[in-house]
């Protein structure tokens, strides 16, 4: 069997990826998804390894040499959570201090029977 230019019986030419990584079609041998015999009830979820995921990567391995890439995600994904909730915090608490400094501003604009004035101007 003639092999096709660059590659594998089964393979296509192979090509290079934007960071140079050489990059190789895949045959894969089972028919079935391989996942079923994986012991975990959890979701599992597969990301590409982009340009900016890679930098994201590259950065986390300054931060945690020694880390497998994998464990990187792992990190870099409790990071953002952390980082997530600190601000949400930030922002909750900041929206608390906007509505005590407005409480009381009114104070005095409106009348006292206001509420029932607009009650009974509503229609029925």
């Amino acid at each position: 069997m003639p092999r096709p230019a660059g590659g594998r019986p089964g393979h296509g030419p192979s090509r290079r990826a934007r960071n140079g990584h050489q990059l190789q079609r895949v045959q894969h041998l089972l028919p079935w998804c391989y996942t079923r015999i994986v012991a975990t009830t959890r979701p599992r979820h597969s990301i590409t390894e982009t340009d900016d995921i890679a930098a994201a990567l590259d950065a986390a391995s300054e931060r945690w040499p020694g880390e497998p890439r994998a464990a990187l995600l792992r990190r870099l994904v409790h990071e953002g959570h952390r980082t997530l909730d600190v601000t949400t915090a930030r922002r909750r608490l900041d929206r608390l201090a906007a509505v005590r400094r407005a409480s009381g501003a009114m104070t005095g604009v409106y009348r006292s029977d206001e509420l029932q004035r607009l009650r009974d101007d509503w229609p029925a």
